[in-house]
């Protein structure tokens, strides 16, 4: 059986989404459980996305593109690296779309400086995560601030991920789990990032998790969770990952899963930046 099996659409953006469950955890109280419409969705409050990134035009210009597609119409992206004069920049300068800004921060050790600073410069009453390597479906923000609206949470998750690792032809759904790097957060809740190399991610959360309600919803297929050469985590997490997922896409259906997940994400595009990537040697 493949991704695509699941009864959760994948190729059809206009059908109504089924409702989603919810588990919402509450400091001192016992966590909460519920559905959440995900066509009822007002967007009032602006959402900032933060993408902090080495510079380097792949991948980011895919996750840009993510952006770019979203159907929550309320927000923007910051962009913003440590280096001086990158590939981005001029990504960013090239594209002339106002929702999306570039910032240098060249004394920023990691990608918690890189957050924290693109985060005091946010105009959005909501912070999005926005990694550079990774891909979100169209309807992502409007899923997740959806459910901040109906389980009156102060930041929401998603519970499912797509895990994918080209180089091994790899693919499969996440286990069942608050995944950070989905995070959509009030601004005012969020702690600073600590100053870590990795693992900041779950440390700021569980932080968050401290003082305020998180909601996770269990919906499949809004974010693309990939591995390649130049990941913070190496070989030995992602197997993890897929170890404790669910069963692996077969080889003789990997193909065809790849061209329907990439009617709503740009896998397949994203396969032949990789390729030309490791053509000219230049690998995220």
């Amino acid at each position: 059986m493949g991704l695509a099996a699941c009864v959760d659409p994948i190729a059809a953006p206009a059908m109504t989404q089924p409702p989603a469950k919810y588990i919402r955890e509450t400091p001192g109280a016992a966590n909460g459980k519920g559905t959440v419409d995900l066509d009822r969705c007002d967007e009032d409050a602006r959402i900032s996305c933060i993408m902090a990134t080495r510079g380097r035009a792949f991948p980011a210009l895919h996750a840009i593109a993510c952006f770019q597609s979203q159907t929550y119409r309320n927000r923007e992206l910051i962009v913003i690296s440590a280096s001086m004069e990158c590939e981005v920049k001029a990504l960013v300068a090239e594209l002339q779309d106002p929702r999306i800004r570039f910032l240098e921060y060249p004394v920023a050790d990691t990608v918690g400086d890189l957050r924290n600073a693109a985060i005091a410069q946010a105009t959005g009453d909501l912070i999005a995560i926005w990694d550079d390597d990774d891909l979100s479906d169209p309807d992502r923000l409007r899923w997740q601030a959806a459910a901040l609206q109906q389980a009156r949470g102060d930041a929401c998750f998603l519970a499912f991920v797509v895990l994918w690792w080209p180089g091994r032809l790899r693919l499969a759904h996440s286990a069942c789990r608050r995944w950070e790097n989905t995070m959509l957060a009030r601004k005012a809740v969020m702690p600073a990032y600590p100053a870590v190399r990795r693992g900041g991610d779950t440390m700021l959360v569980e932080t968050l998790k401290a003082s305020s309600n998180l909601v996770t919803i269990e919906k499949l297929f809004g974010y693309c969770y990939i591995k390649h050469d130049s990941n913070l985590w190496g070989d030995d997490h992602f197997d993890r990952l897929f170890r404790d997922g669910s069963p692996e896409v077969p080889p003789g259906d990997y193909e065809q899963q790849l061209a329907i997940l990439s009617e709503r994400m740009p896998l397949l595009a994203y396969r032949n930046g990789l390729f030309a990537a490791a053509v000219s040697g230049t690998e995220p």
